[in-house]
């Protein structure tokens, strides 16, 4: 939210972040390297995704013309990919939008309360491979999740318990995650619910109750019950036998692959002096108790009542897989990311170029499969929705939404248009609202505004080297290179990009070996 002092506008980078190099210079190399091992080579969709990140940010693709009137100061924005996995920057806009859409338009002004089911250990790779298999499990928890408000209502004799069915409604935003904190797969849901149910008086008037939290014995019963209906659903469907994967493939495509290497931790080593000791291999089994059990496991005991902390909740939520500020690169060549929690005493993960990249493709959802789902009383075609979600006020300290700016092509005239746009905030907007930062503000005092839009990537790269602007974009490596030794003998200290404290990795598996 806004803090109180006015921070500076700074244009993005991307090229000066740790990610860029990384797959600008590996990209080639790893997608040969998959193609000609494995029996299919990286999907499209994933392919598409990094390359088009290699794109987002550089000016010499194109940007848009912002100029201030009265002084003649100019800004040069580039353009966004807008891709949905890969990309810091298109995630972070893109969860902020959703958090500032969904809490002024969708989410009704009550407590929210944050519930999270954890799926087995064994069935994250089913989740992960099949998109129905991850949102009908979705659907079933907040099904049941429902079934136990309107429980909760029935017995506090809001309606009858034989009308409790009809009369009792409750709405629920579902955000299905496959990551963890550790550029892990890890197939779980947050949901973000309205700790109220929902019904009509005698007199047909919408009415709400607020709800009480709920036991660790009603948590465990709704976790008995989605586990008992997603087991039967995945039987149906043959996805599993007698509860294990019955997908097996005797020749694994390379998507499998990188699945299969990032569902595990790994091999943990600890760093002794200036060198790795020798690893020591935990297994699935000793990741999790509740996943060695095969246990679904729910948590809801984050609740949310004010704007800002509603506002923070859907963020959290709606997080990208990847963290720039956790990302490194050592000066011998391994990439180094920050758990966001230590496992077992370790805390760093290290790995190789290519087993960074397997990773992010593992980690790049499917096309064609929303990234949010509504359902209950928020979702688009309920009859309920238009009495339960508020209307559009900004309250508090956070500003009201400028109107959108639409950009002027180069033939039209300085004054443009401006239109609100309801289904998405600005880029000048979200970043007031989120970081109070007023992008479009001159330095003389002035406003800027949009001029011109330059999309033809020549004409983009002429007006750079006008200007004095670096304006070159580096080739991809035209041979590909041998793929990296999957081991780690040492790292001393010095091969470091800057001092640091004693640290613990944990290198990954072995992952491009079918």
């Amino acid at each position: 939210m806004p803090s109180c002092r006015k921070a500076e506008y700074r244009q993005h980078r991307p090229e000066e972040t740790p990610l860029f190099p990384l797959i600008r210079d590996n990209l080639e190399g790893f997608l040969h390297h998959c193609r000609s091992t494995y029996k299919r080579g990286i999907p499209r969709y994933a392919e598409k995704e990094l390359r088009e990140y290699l794109k987002c940010g550089i000016a010499a693709h194109g940007f848009a013309r912002a100029r201030c009137q009265a002084c003649g100061h100019e800004l040069l924005l580039t353009f966004s990919c807008k891709r949905r996995g890969v990309c810091p920057s298109c995630n972070a806009r893109r969860m902020s939008d959703t958090a500032a859409r969904l809490v002024d338009h969708v989410l009704p002004e009550v407590r929210l309360r944050q519930w999270v089911l954890s799926v087995p250990f064994e069935l994250r790779m089913v989740f992960a491979k099949n998109p129905d298999a991850l949102s009908t499990c979705g659907r079933i928890f907040v099904e049941e999740t429902f079934r136990w408000q309107r429980s909760i209502g029935s017995r506090w004799g809001l309606v009858p318990a034989t009308e409790a069915q009809a009369r009792l409604r409750g709405g629920a935003v579902c955000f299905p995650q496959r990551f963890g904190g550790s550029l892990n797969l890890n197939v779980h849901y947050h949901v973000v619910v309205p700790d109220a149910v929902f019904f009509r008086d005698s007199t047909g008037v919408m009415q709400r109750e607020l709800l009480s939290a709920p036991t660790r014995g009603d948590l465990a019963e709704i976790a008995h019950n989605v586990s008992v209906r997603v087991l039967r659903w995945l039987a149906r469907k043959g996805l599993i036998e007698d509860g294990e994967e019955s997908d097996i493939r005797s020749a694994p495509t390379a998507l499998d692959v990188c699945l299969g290497s990032s569902i595990g931790l790994g091999d943990l080593a600890t760093l002794k002096g200036d060198k790795l000791a020798k690893s020591e291999h935990h297994s699935a089994d000793s990741v999790s108790k509740r996943a060695r059990r095969g246990e679904f496991n729910i948590h809801a005991s984050v609740t949310a009542t004010a704007r800002e902390d509603r506002e923070r909740l859907v963020r959290y939520c709606a997080r990208a897989p990847l963290s720039l500020e956790r990302l490194s690169v050592a000066r011998c060549g391994k990439v180094v990311y920050q758990l966001k929690s230590p496992i077992h005493g370790r805390t760093h993960r290290v790995m190789e170029p290519y087993q960074f990249l397997a990773r992010l493709c593992a980690l790049i959802p499917p096309p064609r499969h929303p990234l949010i789902r509504f359902h209950g009383v928020l979702a688009p075609n309920s009859s309920w929705r238009k009495e339960v979600v508020p209307a559009a006020s900004h309250a508090g300290n956070v500003p009201e939404p400028e109107p959108h700016t639409e950009i002027a092509t180069p033939s039209a005239e300085l004054s443009v248009e401006k239109k609100w746009n309801a289904a998405r905030l600005d880029w000048a907007t979200l970043l007031k609202r989120v970081y109070n930062i007023d992008a479009l503000a001159c330095p003389c005092g002035g406003r800027l505004t949009f001029i011109e839009l330059i999309e033809d990537k020549k004409e983009a790269t002429a007006q750079l080297i006008a200007r004095g602007l670096y304006a070159s974009v580096a080739p991809l490596p035209q041979k590909p290179p041998p793929p990296a030794a999957d081991h780690i003998d040492e790292l001393p200290e010095e091969d470091w990009d800057q001092s640091r404290e004693a640290f613990t990795f944990i290198p990954d598996p072995i992952w491009d070996d079918p």
